[in-house]
């Protein structure tokens, strides 16, 4: 087909779009689409209305301005709830943010200088490369997650450090129901649903398959043991020996209450109080 002009602006349904290659939506509705032309176009799904938003239809790399840069093939994109865009680039083996608010696009993850490869564990995201980035998705919590061949990271939206989140590097077809940072296989794009359940999928040789992470950094963990757990042994027990009875608990008698009484509540006794609980 003939690509539409990269800076097409009308009705959706006049634009014949070459070799959409990603697409995401936003909380809006606004569906964002890479094309064949090295653009990503905005439709308003309420309007019908289509408008490029990043990219001047040339092949290559190049960061700054929107409607000024240029754009690799996309393979993946993901719409965070701020409404910014993020662009899995594989050439470069980075992951680009597009930014309304500021008008700019710009690398969020991976350094096109550093090139292709693996730089560790906790170090800033744009201060280290990528294995490729095949597909990008990210959580409500900001979390920015990218297939990176033999590795599935995780850009931390606080630090803004990079690490790994799913994989070990290794290339074979890995086992089921381990932990996640033990499996092998190649990782190629990634979503995560509203529940927080993270799903990837996979190529291996002349096969694939599409594969679920049960547990996001449980952050409400903590609460399954709260730090008033010991009101289960209120302070206003002693009232089950009132002061007001000396006759029946003389003095000199004190057997009747032992000194090791406390050991009925013991000083370890979270421990044998499940967290579940």
């Amino acid at each position: 087909c003939s690509c539409a002009n990269p800076s097409f602006t009308g009705a959706a349904s006049s634009l014949a779009i070459c070799l959409p290659r990603a697409l995401s939506i936003d909380s809006a509705s606004n569906l964002y689409i890479f094309d064949g032309s090295y653009v990503i176009r905005r439709l308003v799904l309420s309007t019908g209305i289509i408008s490029t938003v990043a990219g001047n239809g040339t092949y290559g790399y190049s960061d700054g301005p929107l409607l000024s840069s240029m754009l690799l093939p996309v393979n993946g994109m993901w719409t965070n709830t701020a409404g910014n865009v993020f662009a899995a680039d594989d050439i470069a083996s980075v992951v680009r943010q597009v930014s309304f608010d500021t008008n700019l696009i710009f690398p969020y993850a991976g350094n096109r200088s550093l090139g292709y490869g693996y730089s560790g564990e906790n170090i800033l995201a744009t201060r280290s490369m990528l294995t490729g980035a095949s597909g990008v998705c990210g959580d409500t919590n900001g979390n920015v997650y990218i297939a990176s061949n033999y590795r599935l990271m995780v850009v931390r939206p606080a630090t803004k450090l990079m690490s790994t989140f799913v994989g070990n590097g290794g290339s074979a077809f890995g086992a089921e129901y381990v932990n996640a940072r033990s499996i092998t296989g190649n990782m190629c794009a990634c979503f995560v649903d509203s529940s927080g359940t993270l799903y990837y999928s996979e190529t291996f040789s002349n096969t694939g398959r599409v594969r679920r992470v049960t547990k996001l950094d449980p952050t409400g963990q903590p609460t399954r043991q709260p730090s008033t757990q010991p009101s289960r042994q209120p302070s206003g027990q002693p009232t089950r020996q009132p002061t007001g009875q000396p006759t029946n608990q003389p003095t000199g008698q004190p057997s009747r209450q032992p000194t090791m009484q406390p050991s009925r509540q013991p000083s370890t006794q979270p421990t044998g109080q499940p967290t579940c609980q």
